[in-house]
């Protein structure tokens, strides 16, 4: 799949790990985040999208890799409530 990334929805993603992840699935507040640019392949984060207003910010609950940086290719690996 891939991500359209120019048409007002903003992409953010963190490192999928069990210590920015609480009981119900949920980041902490703390958990790192990092844009597009620094992604790398074949590594589980959890996705975050916002819109281009900025007046709220959505985890929709999915894990993802990326599959080709440059396309923006991504496969879906699993939520984060199931963790």
């Amino acid at each position: 799949m891939q991500l359209i990334t120019d048409n007002g929805i903003y992409f953010e993603f963190v490192p999928f790990k069990p210590e920015y992840i609480q009981e119900d699935g949920f980041l902490i507040p703390t958990a790192p985040v990092i844009t597009l640019n620094e992604v790398e392949l074949d590594m589980d984060y959890v996705l975050v999208i916002s819109t281009v207003s900025g007046a709220w910010r959505h985890l929709i609950g999915d894990t993802i890799k990326f599959t080709n940086l440059e396309k923006a290719e991504i496969q879906i690996t699993g939520r984060t409530k199931f963790f």
